[in-house]
């Protein structure tokens, strides 16, 4: 085998390295390749609750209406896990805006609630109450927002108050269609059993509280006198099939899809949007930083070893195929349910790439010295 046979084998092997590189990160970035996943958001055997596993929601297609700001949030609920992952949402109201007007969710054993707020910074207004969500059995949580402050319950006795001058929704009101076991996009599902819920338009007493709870504690029906307001109430007693009703009014049924897929479907998800550097958001930057550096490596030294490209022509073409190469990945991914589009894996696999180059530029700088001793 003669220098110039050689060096064409060479050539070879780097583009098909750089070929089965392309193929394996579009594999994992477009991985599961399903369009249809089964809901899990099932009805549990005895036929008094659902059960969410994770890909799991349910909607209704009605909006709740919160006119005042002010509200109460009661349910009862059996968390199967402390995920120390990210942020599960139990319910979720959605307007189709970026940040939804009121989120109720589950961190470890923390129950937080989030109430959108753009005097804040981030968005949102949160508080939050810790050791509530612990498995173990079903337990009765309530959240009252009003001119008092917000206050969280648990089998009827009052954990905690924030006094009201932490709160600002007053006034503001709170409209969506009600998400329910998962977030609006269908990445932030909760684990865990739902058994009763009820959403009202003022911040029940402490007393009404505890009669809610003793009377679902004693097995009976809810019928408690909670004054002339618009409820929204569900007792879950169905057993089966595809819609929850409302006990207050015909508005407002729960609908339980039989394929999860989320109710936002976004493009390109902003940079900011659901990022908390939990474990793992900071284990999504790791990854999509690391997936990219052998592309970016690989094709560079391809167009300059065997294309024989200026150095600053193979890096440019370099930087174009991997942030081209993650574009079509990030938008393939917006219309599968699982995956998420975002514009923070763009940016992330842009650096990668750019790592990858910046490697290869320091050996082939490294050798040239060497050569110069």
């Amino acid at each position: 085998m003669n220098s110039r046979t050689f060096v064409n084998y060479s050539d070879r092997i780097l583009l098909v390295t750089c070929i089965i590189v392309v193929l394996i990160t579009l594999a994992v970035g477009l991985r599961p390749l399903r369009f249809h996943y089964p809901n899990r958001a099932l009805w549990l055997e005895d036929g008094r609750g659902i059960q969410f596993l994770h890909r799991g929601i349910a909607f209704t297609r009605d909006s709740i209406d919160l006119d005042r700001g002010l509200f109460t949030i009661m349910f009862l609920v059996e968390p199967f896990m402390e995920n120390t992952w990210g942020v599960d949402h139990i319910l979720e109201l959605f307007d189709g805006e970026e940040i939804s007007p009121l989120i109720v969710a589950q961190w470890q054993s923390e129950l937080i609630i989030r109430v959108r707020d753009q005097g804040d910074r981030r968005g949102y207004s949160e508080w939050a109450m810790g050791d509530v969500l612990r498995p173990g059995g079903p337990r009765l949580l309530a959240i009252t927002a009003g001119s008092s402050g917000v206050s969280f319950y648990r089998d009827g006795e009052l954990l905690r108050l924030y006094p009201g001058d932490r709160f600002g929704g007053e006034g503001r009101p709170l409209r969506g269609r009600l998400i329910v076991g998962n977030s609006a996009e269908g990445r932030g599902g909760w684990t865990g059993s739902l058994f009763y819920l009820m959403v009202t338009d003022r911040a029940l007493s402490g007393q009404e509280v505890r009669e809610k709870y003793l009377e679902i504690a004693g097995g009976g029906q809810p019928q408690a006198n909670l004054g002339p307001v618009p409820l929204y109430e569900y007792d879950f007693q169905e057993g089966d099939g595809k819609m929850v009703a409302n006990r207050r009014g015909d508005a407002g049924a729960i609908e339980i899809p039989d394929t999860f897929r989320g109710e936002r479907q976004r493009i390109l998800m902003p940079p900011w949007r659901g990022f908390h550097l939990s474990r793992a958001d900071v284990l999504d930057i790791i990854i999509n930083t690391l997936g990219f550096i052998p592309l970016g490596f690989l094709l560079s030294l391809y167009l300059t070893a065997a294309r024989m490209l200026a150095k600053k022509t193979a890096y440019f073409l370099t930087a174009a195929a991997g942030i081209s190469l993650s574009l079509f990945i990030e938008v393939f991914q917006a219309f599968i349910p699982v995956r998420h589009s975002s514009a923070r894996d763009l940016i992330l696999n842009a650096l990668g790439t750019m790592i990858g180059i910046a490697v290869l530029h320091m050996m082939i700088r490294s050798i040239g010295r060497q050569g110069e001793d």
